[in-house]
Order: structure tokens, then C-alpha cells, then sequence
């Protein structure tokens, strides 16, 4: 899971933190639903993350949640009705889905999807919202030690990744309700290959790696992996 820690933490890179696109919604505390329509920022400089001035509704007790990085200005509101609508509520949110290929994704770029909503508001003029928010990517190190010197790796593919990322995974609180897996919608593909965030890297004991980003699912297990394995 992205947010699960790990005995070893990999390093946070600087590139993994950027958010280069903020979309930014405003739900009623008490009916969860959208109280102005999706607001889309473009990022020009990280140093604008402290203070970056958007619009919000005044005077009422809402929640503000925001999904970054997802390349797309028109992903919630694109002018119509119909379709910032499908995010009229935060349920209606959390289960809207990012497809897993960017066209901005490259070894430079990563731009990872992020999500994550603030404390309950009242907004007035000058109000400042923070937004803590963490990757919907889960982060995975590959690592390769060659049994044999003649023997050589010249990439790594992780395959078998659903096309799309969904922006929350889980349902409950973990307190009244339990924390249960949300099943990815109907026709999702397995089929796609995990994003490469780096080249290989070797380093003194000449085991090399790669490093991926997989979109979180919670959706199992997959069966009939050929070669040995271990758990």
C-alpha cells in the first residue's frame, strides 16, 4: 500500500513531492456534497504549495479534499453539467478513477497522483485550509542479485498493473465501520506495465534495481505467476 511504512524506507526524493497540478473540491461537512464546482490549478513553482490562493464558499462548514497530478485539466469540470456532476458528492470522488498511462509520465517527470482532505472549515476572507495529501502510487524497489558474473540485466518490467487508479481504495473508518478493500469498477484490465521511475542502478556488491510506481488496488492476489517464488 502507499502508506503502509516499511522496514527499510526508501529516500523521498525531491521530484516525488512535486505537485505540478491541484484539483480542488468543497464539500459540506454534513451532506458531503460539492458546495462550488471543481476548481483545477496549474502549478508554475513548488514554493506556491505554502500559499496558493483558490476560491472557496464562505461561511459554511465544509471539507476540502484535493487530487494533484492528474495531467488533466478537464478531469472534473470541462464545462458541462454533466460532468462535474459525477463528483457531486465525496463518495462519487473517492470513487472516480486516474488512468494508470500519463501522457506527461517519464523516467524525468514523475508526477505522482496524491489525494487527501482537511479538517472540517468554516471559510472567511483570508482563511488558510491545509491539505495534508500522500501518493495513491505505492513506491516498489526491485532488486537483483546475478548468481553468475558472465551473466548480465538489462531491464526489469512489472506487468499485470490495472489501467487505472482509483482515488481511494478503502471504505470504513476503522472505528464504527470497518476498513474494507473498494472493488474496482467493472471492464478493469490487468494488463498494463508499472511506471519506471528510474533506469537500472548498480551499486558495490553489483546488485542492480529499478524503482516503480504501482497504482494502490487492494483488489488480490493473481494466480499462475510462472517461475519460483516465495512469500
Amino acid at each position: 500500500r502507499a502508506s503502509s511504512p516499511s522496514d527499510i524506507p526508501e529516500n523521498v526524493t525531491s521530484e516525488e513531492k512535486e505537485i505540478h497540478d491541484v484539483w480542488v473540491f468543497q464539500y459540506d461537512a454534513k451532506t458531503q456534497e460539492l458546495l462550488i464546482k471543481p476548481r483545477y490549478y496549474i502549478i508554475i513553482d513548488q514554493t506556491e504549495l505554502g500559499s496558493l490562493p483558490v476560491s472557496l464558499k464562505a461561511g459554511v462548514a465544509s471539507t476540502v479534499y484535493v487530487v494533484t497530478n492528474t495531467g488533466y485539466e478537464n478531469w472534473a469540470n470541462d464545462g458541462t453539467d454533466e460532468l462535474w456532476q459525477k463528483f457531486k458528492s465525496l463518495a462519487q470522488l473517492k470513487k472516480q478513477t486516474l488512468p494508470t498511462a500519463f501522457p506527461l509520465r517519464s523516467i524525468d517527470k514523475v508526477l505522482i497522483p496524491m489525494s487527501g482532505t482537511s479538517v472540517e472549515v468554516t471559510v472567511t476572507s483570508g482563511t488558510t485550509v491545509e491539505v495534508p495529501v500522500s501518493r495513491m502510487y505505492a513506491k516498489l524497489k526491485v532488486k537483483v542479485k546475478m548468481l553468475k558474473e558472465d551473466m548480465e540485466l538489462n531491464s526489469i518490467n512489472v506487468k499485470q498493473i490495472p489501467n487505472i487508479c482509483q482515488v481511494e481504495t478503502l471504505a470504513g473508518d476503522g472505528k464504527e465501520e470497518p476498513v474494507t478493500a473498494v472493488q474496482f469498477p467493472e471492464g478493469t484490465t490487468f494488463n498494463s506495465l508499472a511506471f519506471a521511475a528510474s533506469d537500472m542502478e548498480e551499486d558495490d556488491n553489483k546488485e542492480k534495481w529499478a524503482i516503480f510506481y504501482l497504482p494502490e488496488t487492494l483488489q488480490g492476489e493473481t494466480a499462475g505467476q510462472e517461475g519460483s517464488q516465495k512469500s
